[in-house]
């Protein structure tokens, strides 16, 4: 009796396998996104319109992505596509390189787009206005100030009953107005100088510096620091000290510029470190150290804290 159910199981295992079935498992869609802009650049505060067609036409949404590349800023915006097609129009909340691409919602990975990137630039126009004799100024200061972006200085000239206005290099707003650079001297309470201008902010204190975004809201840098290091016998560089003691200040200002040097003498010479805040114009940097002994010396840059996504970083040899 055993035999004979060993021999039926057998028979349906081989009578099973002589007739093989198979699922017809269809691809998941894969839908093509094409996109196009009306412009490439433009001002910050004006809007960018963006086309785009979907093949095939898609029952879900379109998710277009809007990101800054240096910044880390993103933004994502629905638009329906049952036609196949879209349009919308999108305002950079920043200055910066923004790419475009975009998905159909659910589908992320079955879309294939293309990238478009914008890039949104501070205003760097002249226009001329014609006006009545008489006016106050600070009336075309409010008009100036209400219609055009953060960075935005400008020059008023009256010639023959008409207002030129252009803009200057990026300016800071100070409360009041825009101004080439902000110095806020708080050394004395919170043991830093403040320097804001229309490209960076920073704070620096006895012995390191903090950068910020132009406004000093937002930390780029926690913490910069200078090192002079000598050459030993054992071909070794070792830190020589020269950031010792309490540094003397000394601050000098015109209308456009600001420097703020920190000197520095130790037992090894004197340590100079001059930040440079011009209107316009990144800032610089000027290092001095003025040896007391003798010896092969180096000076070294340090930076800690450093906000990768919004800090642009660029290779290079002295």
């Amino acid at each position: 009796m055993v035999r004979l159910q060993s021999s039926l199981l057998l028979f349906l295992v081989l009578t099973f396998s002589m007739f093989p079935f198979s699922v017809n498992a269809q691809p998941p869609t894969t839908y093509q996104i094409a996109l196009s802009v009306d412009k490439t650049e433009c001002f910050w505060g004006e809007s960018v319109r963006v086309k785009g067609s979907v093949s095939p036409a898609p029952s879900s949404p379109v998710t277009v992505v809007f990101s800054e590349r240096f910044k880390g800023l993103s933004e994502s915006v629905n638009v329906s596509a049952l036609n196949g097609v879209f349009t919308l129009s999108y305002r950079p909340v920043s200055v910066g390189y923004w790419r475009i691409s975009a998905y159909v919602a659910g589908h992320e990975f079955e879309s294939e787009s293309n990238v478009v990137e914008v890039v949104v630039r501070y205003h760097s126009v002249r226009r001329e206005v014609s006006i009545y004799d008489g006016l106050p100024e600070e009336f075309y200061r409010c008009v100036w100030n209400e219609t055009y972006a953060r960075g935005d200085s400008w020059s008023l000239r009256l010639e023959n009953g008409v207002f030129k206005w252009s803009t200057e290099p990026m300016w800071i707003w100070n409360g009041t107005r825009y101004v080439p650079y902000v110095f806020v001297d708080k050394y004395g309470s919170d043991g830093y100088f403040e320097v804001r201008s229309g490209l960076i902010g920073c704070r620096i204190y006895d012995y390191y510096v903090v950068f910020y975004d132009p406004n000093c809201s937002e930390v780029r840098v926690y913490d910069e620091r200078w090192e002079v290091q000598q050459l030993g016998k054992s071909g070794k560089w070792s830190d020589v000290g020269a950031q010792s003691g309490t540094p003397v200040f000394t601050i000098s200002q015109s209308e456009n510029c600001v420097n703020i040097t920190k000197s520095f003498h130790s037992w090894a010479g004197w340590l100079n470190i001059t930040y440079v805040f011009r209107e316009g114009s990144p800032l610089k940097h000027q290092v001095i150290f003025q040896a007391e002994i003798e010896g092969t010396f180096r000076i070294v840059q340090r930076w800690s804290g450093i906000q990768a996504a919004k800090v642009r970083h660029f290779q290079f040899s002295l």
